[in-house]
């Protein structure tokens, strides 16, 4: 983790000014982001009681860091816990939420059952931090999902999957839950907070439309042919935006219901 933040020798200069350095490293960083906020207040608890308050802390967060060091110092000040805090930085934190193409996220589930590393990130995608940041999340979502499977008598058996995904866009309840607290929490006040962004700040918008097709996937070996879209979010009525199908081939016949 050191040598991933020490980027141009970022931490070694600050070193070289006088500053002690704490990293925060979380067993699971995919966890409910309040679990791992609590973590970090504890932590801050710790370094004041060795310093014994005499010089204020830093606190950076990047990513979901920004939410959980948010998090932390608003509920100490809440609760009147001293957090000796003089600085929080939040960088490239989505306060307001964090967006995957919710056709991209129904591809991972589809796939899943093809590769052991589209599983692992079906993981991350379930996972407590996931379904917190994340605006809309495919979990809460899905309207319909119908899959069928049919096979002809001949010499090979032909399975064909086919799913498609109509939506109503939703937040999983995890990130409601997450939003009712922080809205009781806000931000820190005792501190001095800055928002830092790698946006360019311009809004310019993406080169496709509502609705449009983002992923044409398609793959074909000797066993099996995948194949499957995804489209970006419309503005009028709910439409399909992942649809996919499967075709197996196996080495005798059989019968699908």
């Amino acid at each position: 983790m050191y040598h991933l933040i020490n980027q141009e020798n970022l931490l070694e200069n600050l070193r070289s000014e006088g500053n002690d350095l704490v990293i925060l490293n979380f067993e699971d960083s995919t966890d409910y982001i309040q679990r791992n906020a609590f973590l970090l207040v504890r932590l801050i608890q710790q370094i004041n009681t060795i310093i014994n308050n005499k010089k204020p802390l830093i606190v950076i967060g990047a990513s979901m860091g920004g939410l959980v060091g948010r998090y932390a110092l608003a509920y100490m000040e809440k609760y009147d816990i001293p957090h000796n805090t003089k600085l929080f930085i939040s960088f490239d934190s989505p306060h307001k939420g964090a967006n995957i193409p919710l056709g991209d996220q129904y591809m991972l589930p589809f796939f899943s059952g093809e590769s052991a590393e589209v599983r692992t990130w079906l993981g991350r995608l379930n996972s407590p931090a996931a379904k917190q940041m994340l605006v809309y999340h495919y979990s809460a979502s899905v309207t319909d999902q119908t899959a069928s499977r049919n096979c002809i008598s001949s010499t090979y058996c032909f399975s064909t999957t086919i799913c498609n995904y109509p939506y109503i866009p939703k937040s999983h309840e995890l990130r409601n839950i997450l939003l009712e607290e922080i809205s009781h929490l806000d931000f820190p006040k005792k501190t001095r907070t800055v928002a830092m962004s790698n946006g360019s700040g311009y809004a310019i918008g993406q080169s496709f439309m509502p609705g449009d097709q983002l992923i044409k996937y398609s793959h074909q070996s000797l066993f099996v042919a995948l194949k499957s879209y995804t489209y970006a979010l419309p503005d009028n009525d709910p439409v399909n935006i992942n649809s996919g199908d499967t075709l197996l081939i196996a080495d005798k016949t059989e019968l699908h219901n």
